[in-house]
Protein backbone atom coordinates (compact mmCIF):
# COMPACT_ATOMS: atom_id res chain seq x y z
CA UNK A 1 0.00 0.00 0.00
CA UNK A 2 1.45 3.37 -1.03
CA UNK A 3 1.15 6.12 1.60
CA UNK A 4 1.25 9.80 0.65
CA UNK A 5 3.22 12.09 2.92
CA UNK A 6 0.96 13.97 5.32
CA UNK A 7 3.11 17.10 5.10
CA UNK A 8 3.23 16.97 1.31
CA UNK A 9 -0.52 16.45 1.22
CA UNK A 10 -0.98 19.52 3.41
CA UNK A 11 1.38 21.46 1.12
CA UNK A 12 -0.78 20.50 -1.85
CA UNK A 13 -4.00 21.48 -0.11
CA UNK A 14 -5.08 17.92 0.73
CA UNK A 15 -8.39 18.07 2.60
CA UNK A 16 -8.69 14.44 3.72
CA UNK A 17 -6.22 12.69 6.03
CA UNK A 18 -6.18 9.59 8.29
CA UNK A 19 -4.14 9.46 11.52
CA UNK A 20 -3.79 6.37 13.75
CA UNK A 21 -2.37 6.09 17.27
CA UNK A 22 -1.59 3.31 19.74
CA UNK A 23 -2.86 3.16 23.33
CA UNK A 24 -0.65 2.94 26.41
CA UNK A 25 -2.29 -0.40 27.20
CA UNK A 26 -1.04 -1.89 23.93
CA UNK A 27 2.42 -0.38 24.39
CA UNK A 28 2.62 -1.82 27.90
CA UNK A 29 1.28 -5.27 27.03
CA UNK A 30 3.14 -5.78 23.76
CA UNK A 31 6.22 -3.64 24.25
CA UNK A 32 6.78 -3.77 28.00
CA UNK A 33 6.75 0.02 28.31
CA UNK A 34 5.97 1.45 31.74
CA UNK A 35 4.18 4.77 32.15
CA UNK A 36 5.19 5.50 35.73
CA UNK A 37 6.12 8.59 37.74
CA UNK A 38 9.45 8.88 35.92
CA UNK A 39 7.76 8.93 32.52
CA UNK A 40 5.65 11.92 33.48
CA UNK A 41 8.11 13.76 35.72
CA UNK A 42 11.50 13.18 34.08
CA UNK A 43 11.55 14.84 30.61
CA UNK A 44 14.86 13.24 29.63
CA UNK A 45 13.60 9.77 30.51
CA UNK A 46 10.38 10.44 28.61
CA UNK A 47 12.26 11.57 25.52
CA UNK A 48 14.32 8.37 25.48
CA UNK A 49 11.27 6.18 26.06
CA UNK A 50 9.24 7.95 23.38
CA UNK A 51 12.03 7.30 20.89
CA UNK A 52 11.97 3.60 21.81
CA UNK A 53 8.17 3.61 21.48
CA UNK A 54 8.40 5.08 17.98
CA UNK A 55 10.86 2.34 17.01
CA UNK A 56 8.69 -0.38 18.57
CA UNK A 57 5.58 0.77 16.72
CA UNK A 58 7.35 0.92 13.38
CA UNK A 59 8.89 -2.51 13.93
CA UNK A 60 5.71 -4.23 15.09
CA UNK A 61 2.83 -2.79 13.08
CA UNK A 62 2.48 -2.94 9.29
CA UNK A 63 0.69 0.43 9.40
CA UNK A 64 1.78 4.02 10.07
CA UNK A 65 0.73 4.36 13.72
CA UNK A 66 1.98 6.72 16.43
CA UNK A 67 1.97 7.46 20.16
CA UNK A 68 -0.31 10.51 20.18
CA UNK A 69 -1.58 10.93 23.77
CA UNK A 70 -5.37 10.89 23.60
CA UNK A 71 -5.69 12.48 20.16
CA UNK A 72 -3.87 15.65 21.29
CA UNK A 73 -0.53 15.40 19.46
CA UNK A 74 -0.13 16.53 15.85
CA UNK A 75 2.67 14.30 14.53
CA UNK A 76 3.69 16.72 11.77
CA UNK A 77 4.42 19.30 14.50
CA UNK A 78 6.95 17.18 16.42
CA UNK A 79 10.44 18.65 15.83
CA UNK A 80 13.94 17.26 16.25
CA UNK A 81 14.50 17.10 19.15
CA UNK A 82 12.13 18.18 21.94
CA UNK A 83 11.48 17.65 25.63
CA UNK A 84 8.00 17.24 27.07
CA UNK A 85 7.40 18.70 30.54
CA UNK A 86 4.33 17.67 32.50
CA UNK A 87 2.82 15.67 29.67
CA UNK A 88 -0.32 14.79 31.60
CA UNK A 89 -3.99 15.22 30.88
CA UNK A 90 -5.01 18.83 31.69
CA UNK A 91 -7.68 18.12 34.30
CA UNK A 92 -5.26 15.85 36.19
CA UNK A 93 -2.77 18.69 36.52
CA UNK A 94 -5.48 20.99 37.81
CA UNK A 95 -6.72 18.30 40.20
CA UNK A 96 -3.23 17.63 41.57
CA UNK A 97 -2.70 21.37 42.10
CA UNK A 98 -5.86 21.25 44.21
CA UNK A 99 -4.33 18.57 46.49
CA UNK A 100 -5.31 15.31 44.81
CA UNK A 101 -2.55 12.71 44.38
CA UNK A 102 -1.44 11.42 41.01
CA UNK A 103 -2.01 7.73 40.34
CA UNK A 104 0.30 6.01 37.85
CA UNK A 105 -0.88 2.44 37.08
CA UNK A 106 2.03 2.05 34.68
CA UNK A 107 0.14 0.09 32.02
CA UNK A 108 -2.55 2.65 31.18
CA UNK A 109 -3.39 6.32 31.48
CA UNK A 110 -2.57 8.25 34.64
CA UNK A 111 -5.31 9.52 36.97
CA UNK A 112 -5.80 11.33 40.27
CA UNK A 113 -6.78 9.75 43.57
CA UNK A 114 -10.06 11.57 44.25
CA UNK A 115 -12.16 14.59 43.24
CA UNK A 116 -10.36 17.28 45.28
CA UNK A 117 -13.30 19.70 45.35
CA UNK A 118 -16.01 17.24 46.31
CA UNK A 119 -18.26 18.97 48.82
CA UNK A 120 -17.08 22.47 47.85
CA UNK A 121 -19.61 25.03 49.05
CA UNK A 122 -17.83 28.37 48.89
CA UNK A 123 -16.13 29.14 45.57
CA UNK A 124 -14.23 31.98 47.21
CA UNK A 125 -12.05 29.33 48.90
CA UNK A 126 -10.27 28.65 45.61
CA UNK A 127 -10.45 31.99 43.81
CA UNK A 128 -7.20 33.38 45.22
CA UNK A 129 -4.94 30.43 44.41
CA UNK A 130 -1.44 31.35 43.25
CA UNK A 131 -0.83 28.57 40.79
CA UNK A 132 2.94 29.00 40.53
CA UNK A 133 3.22 28.17 44.25
CA UNK A 134 1.30 24.89 43.93
CA UNK A 135 2.68 21.47 43.15
CA UNK A 136 3.12 20.10 40.57
CA UNK A 137 3.00 23.50 38.85
CA UNK A 138 6.12 24.70 40.68
CA UNK A 139 8.11 21.61 39.71
CA UNK A 140 7.05 21.85 36.08
CA UNK A 141 8.05 25.53 35.94
CA UNK A 142 11.46 24.63 37.35
CA UNK A 143 11.87 21.91 34.73
CA UNK A 144 10.92 24.29 31.92
CA UNK A 145 13.51 26.80 33.13
CA UNK A 146 16.23 24.16 33.52
CA UNK A 147 15.63 22.69 30.06
CA UNK A 148 15.42 26.08 28.38
CA UNK A 149 18.71 27.00 30.02
CA UNK A 150 20.39 23.72 29.12
CA UNK A 151 19.29 23.43 25.50
CA UNK A 152 18.76 27.06 24.49
CA UNK A 153 17.83 26.75 20.81
CA UNK A 154 19.00 23.14 20.40
CA UNK A 155 15.71 21.56 21.51
CA UNK A 156 12.10 22.67 21.82
CA UNK A 157 10.60 22.52 25.30
CA UNK A 158 6.89 21.75 25.47
CA UNK A 159 5.37 22.81 28.81
CA UNK A 160 2.18 21.39 30.35
CA UNK A 161 -0.94 22.02 28.23
CA UNK A 162 1.16 21.97 25.03
CA UNK A 163 1.95 18.79 23.10
CA UNK A 164 3.78 19.89 19.97
CA UNK A 165 5.38 22.80 18.18
CA UNK A 166 2.13 24.27 16.86
CA UNK A 167 1.41 26.41 19.92
CA UNK A 168 -2.01 24.84 20.34
CA UNK A 169 -2.91 24.80 24.03
CA UNK A 170 -4.98 21.91 25.33
CA UNK A 171 -7.48 21.74 28.17
CA UNK A 172 -10.42 19.63 29.20
CA UNK A 173 -13.83 21.15 28.80
CA UNK A 174 -15.49 22.95 31.72
CA UNK A 175 -17.94 20.13 32.51
CA UNK A 176 -15.38 17.35 32.08
CA UNK A 177 -13.06 19.20 34.45
CA UNK A 178 -15.86 19.91 36.92
CA UNK A 179 -16.67 16.19 36.95
CA UNK A 180 -13.02 15.32 37.65
CA UNK A 181 -12.71 17.95 40.41
CA UNK A 182 -16.10 17.59 42.08
CA UNK A 183 -17.36 14.16 41.08
CA UNK A 184 -20.90 13.27 40.06
CA UNK A 185 -22.34 15.84 42.46
CA UNK A 186 -21.51 18.52 39.90
CA UNK A 187 -24.35 17.27 37.69
CA UNK A 188 -26.76 17.73 40.59
CA UNK A 189 -25.44 21.27 41.05
CA UNK A 190 -25.95 21.93 37.35
CA UNK A 191 -29.58 20.89 37.71
CA UNK A 192 -30.43 22.23 41.17
CA UNK A 193 -28.24 25.34 41.41
CA UNK A 194 -27.41 26.40 37.85
CA UNK A 195 -26.07 29.82 38.86
CA UNK A 196 -23.44 28.27 41.16
CA UNK A 197 -22.61 25.67 38.51
CA UNK A 198 -22.12 28.38 35.92
CA UNK A 199 -19.80 30.34 38.22
CA UNK A 200 -17.80 27.17 38.87
CA UNK A 201 -17.41 26.50 35.15
CA UNK A 202 -16.28 30.06 34.58
CA UNK A 203 -13.71 29.68 37.37
CA UNK A 204 -12.39 26.54 35.67
CA UNK A 205 -12.05 28.42 32.38
CA UNK A 206 -10.22 31.28 34.09
CA UNK A 207 -7.90 28.84 35.88
CA UNK A 208 -6.97 27.17 32.61
CA UNK A 209 -6.31 30.52 30.93
CA UNK A 210 -4.06 31.56 33.84
CA UNK A 211 -2.10 28.29 33.65
CA UNK A 212 -1.78 28.39 29.87
CA UNK A 213 -0.42 31.92 30.02
CA UNK A 214 1.96 31.01 32.85
CA UNK A 215 3.51 28.09 30.98
CA UNK A 216 3.39 29.83 27.62
CA UNK A 217 5.40 32.75 29.02
CA UNK A 218 7.97 30.61 30.83
CA UNK A 219 8.50 28.28 27.86
CA UNK A 220 8.43 31.14 25.34
CA UNK A 221 5.78 29.27 23.36
CA UNK A 222 3.18 31.67 21.93
CA UNK A 223 -0.40 30.40 22.05
CA UNK A 224 -1.84 30.01 18.56
CA UNK A 225 -5.09 28.13 19.26
CA UNK A 226 -6.77 25.90 21.83
CA UNK A 227 -8.16 22.37 22.04
CA UNK A 228 -11.08 22.00 24.47
CA UNK A 229 -11.83 18.36 25.25
CA UNK A 230 -15.37 18.26 26.55
CA UNK A 231 -15.27 14.48 26.91
CA UNK A 232 -18.44 14.49 29.04
CA UNK A 233 -20.21 16.82 26.63
CA UNK A 234 -22.75 14.33 25.34
CA UNK A 235 -23.95 13.74 28.94
CA UNK A 236 -25.22 17.33 29.19
CA UNK A 237 -28.33 18.77 27.54
CA UNK A 238 -28.25 21.32 24.70
CA UNK A 239 -29.86 23.78 27.11
CA UNK A 240 -27.01 23.42 29.60
CA UNK A 241 -24.56 23.84 26.74
CA UNK A 242 -26.20 27.10 25.75
CA UNK A 243 -26.53 28.48 29.26
CA UNK A 244 -23.40 27.24 31.05
CA UNK A 245 -20.83 25.48 28.86
CA UNK A 246 -20.55 27.84 25.90
CA UNK A 247 -20.03 30.98 28.05
CA UNK A 248 -17.20 29.23 29.92
CA UNK A 249 -15.64 27.94 26.70
CA UNK A 250 -15.77 31.41 25.17
CA UNK A 251 -13.62 32.73 28.03
CA UNK A 252 -10.85 30.36 26.93
CA UNK A 253 -11.40 30.89 23.20
CA UNK A 254 -11.28 34.67 23.54
CA UNK A 255 -7.95 34.35 25.36
CA UNK A 256 -6.33 31.68 23.20
CA UNK A 257 -7.64 31.86 19.66
CA UNK A 258 -9.33 29.39 17.28
CA UNK A 259 -10.75 26.33 19.02
CA UNK A 260 -10.80 22.62 18.31
CA UNK A 261 -13.77 21.30 20.28
CA UNK A 262 -13.87 17.62 21.19
CA UNK A 263 -16.73 15.51 22.48
CA UNK A 264 -16.67 11.78 23.15
CA UNK A 265 -19.65 9.58 22.42
CA UNK A 266 -22.55 10.13 20.06
CA UNK A 267 -22.73 13.92 19.95
CA UNK A 268 -25.60 14.39 17.50
CA UNK A 269 -27.75 16.10 20.13
CA UNK A 270 -25.15 18.78 20.88
CA UNK A 271 -23.45 19.39 17.53
CA UNK A 272 -25.64 22.43 16.96
CA UNK A 273 -24.49 23.92 20.26
CA UNK A 274 -20.82 23.04 19.69
CA UNK A 275 -20.98 24.97 16.44
CA UNK A 276 -22.01 28.12 18.32
CA UNK A 277 -18.76 28.47 20.28
CA UNK A 278 -16.86 31.50 19.06
CA UNK A 279 -13.94 31.19 16.63
CA UNK A 280 -14.52 27.51 15.85
CA UNK A 281 -11.66 25.98 13.88
CA UNK A 282 -12.21 22.22 14.15
CA UNK A 283 -15.04 19.97 15.31
CA UNK A 284 -13.65 16.76 16.85
CA UNK A 285 -16.38 14.14 17.38
CA UNK A 286 -16.76 10.39 17.57
CA UNK A 287 -18.82 7.25 18.15
CA UNK A 288 -21.41 7.43 15.39
CA UNK A 289 -21.79 11.18 15.33
CA UNK A 290 -23.26 12.08 11.94
CA UNK A 291 -20.81 13.82 9.62
CA UNK A 292 -23.74 15.08 7.56
CA UNK A 293 -25.23 16.68 10.68
CA UNK A 294 -21.86 18.26 11.52
CA UNK A 295 -21.56 19.63 8.00
CA UNK A 296 -25.00 21.22 8.22
CA UNK A 297 -23.98 22.83 11.51
CA UNK A 298 -20.54 24.17 10.53
CA UNK A 299 -20.56 24.42 6.74
CA UNK A 300 -17.83 23.30 4.36
CA UNK A 301 -14.86 25.32 5.63
CA UNK A 302 -14.58 23.94 9.19
CA UNK A 303 -12.51 20.78 9.56
CA UNK A 304 -14.16 17.75 11.15
CA UNK A 305 -11.94 15.32 13.06
CA UNK A 306 -13.90 12.08 13.22
CA UNK A 307 -13.28 9.08 15.45
CA UNK A 308 -14.90 5.67 14.88
CA UNK A 309 -17.00 3.75 17.36
CA UNK A 310 -14.60 1.72 19.56
CA UNK A 311 -17.11 -1.15 19.59
CA UNK A 312 -16.93 -1.32 15.80
CA UNK A 313 -13.13 -1.16 15.85
CA UNK A 314 -12.87 -3.97 18.40
CA UNK A 315 -15.76 -6.27 17.49
CA UNK A 316 -16.85 -5.25 14.00
CA UNK A 317 -15.68 -6.66 10.71
CA UNK A 318 -13.48 -5.16 8.01
CA UNK A 319 -16.66 -4.64 6.01
CA UNK A 320 -18.14 -2.59 8.89
CA UNK A 321 -15.01 -0.44 8.93
CA UNK A 322 -15.06 -0.02 5.15
CA UNK A 323 -18.71 1.08 5.20
CA UNK A 324 -18.05 3.54 8.04
CA UNK A 325 -15.16 5.19 6.19
CA UNK A 326 -17.09 5.42 2.93
CA UNK A 327 -20.13 6.92 4.68
CA UNK A 328 -17.99 9.52 6.45
CA UNK A 329 -16.22 10.53 3.24
CA UNK A 330 -19.51 10.77 1.34
CA UNK A 331 -21.12 12.90 4.06
CA UNK A 332 -18.24 15.36 4.38
CA UNK A 333 -18.80 16.56 0.81
CA UNK A 334 -16.21 19.19 -0.10
CA UNK A 335 -15.38 19.96 3.53
CA UNK A 336 -12.05 19.00 5.16
CA UNK A 337 -12.02 15.80 7.21
CA UNK A 338 -9.48 13.93 9.32
CA UNK A 339 -10.22 10.37 10.39
CA UNK A 340 -8.47 9.76 13.72
CA UNK A 341 -8.56 6.42 15.47
CA UNK A 342 -6.93 4.77 18.47
CA UNK A 343 -5.68 1.18 18.55
CA UNK A 344 -6.50 -0.58 21.82
CA UNK A 345 -5.61 -4.15 22.72
CA UNK A 346 -8.80 -5.70 21.34
CA UNK A 347 -8.61 -4.07 17.88
CA UNK A 348 -7.85 -6.67 15.18
CA UNK A 349 -5.25 -5.66 12.62
CA UNK A 350 -7.64 -6.56 9.80
CA UNK A 351 -9.90 -3.70 10.91
CA UNK A 352 -6.98 -1.27 10.96
CA UNK A 353 -6.05 -2.42 7.46
CA UNK A 354 -9.62 -1.92 6.28
CA UNK A 355 -9.71 1.68 7.52
CA UNK A 356 -6.37 2.57 5.96
CA UNK A 357 -7.04 0.77 2.66
CA UNK A 358 -10.53 2.21 2.23
CA UNK A 359 -9.50 5.72 3.21
CA UNK A 360 -6.46 5.67 0.92
CA UNK A 361 -8.50 4.32 -1.99
CA UNK A 362 -10.89 7.25 -1.61
CA UNK A 363 -8.21 9.93 -1.41
CA UNK A 364 -7.81 10.12 2.37
CA UNK A 365 -4.20 8.97 2.88
CA UNK A 366 -2.65 8.34 6.29
CA UNK A 367 0.02 10.40 7.90
CA UNK A 368 3.00 8.15 7.24
CA UNK A 369 6.28 9.93 8.00
CA UNK A 370 8.75 7.91 10.07
CA UNK A 371 9.45 9.53 13.43
CA UNK A 372 12.38 7.14 13.83
CA UNK A 373 14.06 8.67 10.78
CA UNK A 374 13.06 12.18 11.79
CA UNK A 375 14.48 11.74 15.31
CA UNK A 376 17.56 9.88 14.12
CA UNK A 377 16.68 6.69 15.99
Amino acid sequence: MQHSSFIEARRQGQKLITVGSVSKGVLAARGGFVFDHAYFFNPEHRWEQDKHIARFIEDNFPFPLYNLEANLVQPDCLPIPFRQVGGLQPNLILGAALNADFVFPGDRDADISHPPLRGLIDLDQIKQIKWEEREPIRTFLEQVHALKTRYAHDADVFPPFFWDRSGRATVHGPVTTAHKLMGEEFYLMLQDDPDSAKRFLEWIAQAYVALIRLFSDRAEMPVTSIHIGECSGCMVSPTHWAEAIIPAMNIMVDACGPVRIHSCGNSNAIVGQMAKVRNLGTLNVGTNTSVALCRRAVGETIRIDLMPDPQMLCFGTPEDCRAWVERALAETGNGPLEIRFHVDAAVPERNIASIFDTATRHGCPPYAESLVKRWGG
